[in-house]
C-alpha cells in the first residue's frame, strides 16, 4: 500500500517540477492542494486499505501523529464504539458533524 502511496507522491512531484521546467508558473497553493486531495481520494476508493494505510495518505503534515491520535483516528474512522491506549480506554459517541468523539472511560 505505501508503494501505491509513495507512486502517486512522485508522479505529483514530477508534475510540478515538469512546469518549473518548462517555464511555466508553479501552480497555485491551492491548485496543488486540490491535485493532491483528488488523488488521495482515488487512493481511499480502493478497499483494500485498512486504517492505518490512511494514516499515510495524509500529505501536508510536517510532524508526525502522537501514538493517542493514531489510535483515536483509526477508531474515529471505523466508527468504533471505544478504543484503548496506554491501558486507558476511551469511550465514543456520535456527533453529528464530527462523527466521533472520544472521551476517557471511568
Amino acid at each position: 500500500m505505501e508503494g501505491n502511496v509513495a507512486r502517486k507522491l512522485g508522479q505529483l512531484e514530477a508534475k510540478a517540477k515538469a512546469c518549473l521546467g518548462r517555464g511555466e508558473e508553479e501552480p497555485s497553493r491551492s491548485e496543488q492542494d486540490m491535485s493532491i486531495n483528488k488523488d488521495a481520494s482515488m487512493l481511499l476508493e480502493d478497499a483494500s486499505f485498512t486504517g492505518d494505510d490512511l494514516l499515510c495518505i495524509s500529505v501536508k503534515m510536517k510532524k508526525d501523529l502522537n501514538p493517542y491520535f493514531r489510535e483515536m483516528l483509526v477508531a474515529k474512522r471505523a466508527k468504533k464504539a471505544y478504543f484503548i491506549y496506554n491501558n486507558q480506554i476511551y469511550i465514543g459517541r456520535e456527533h453529528e458533524k464530527l462523527g466521533m468523539l472520544y472521551k476517557k472511560g471511568r
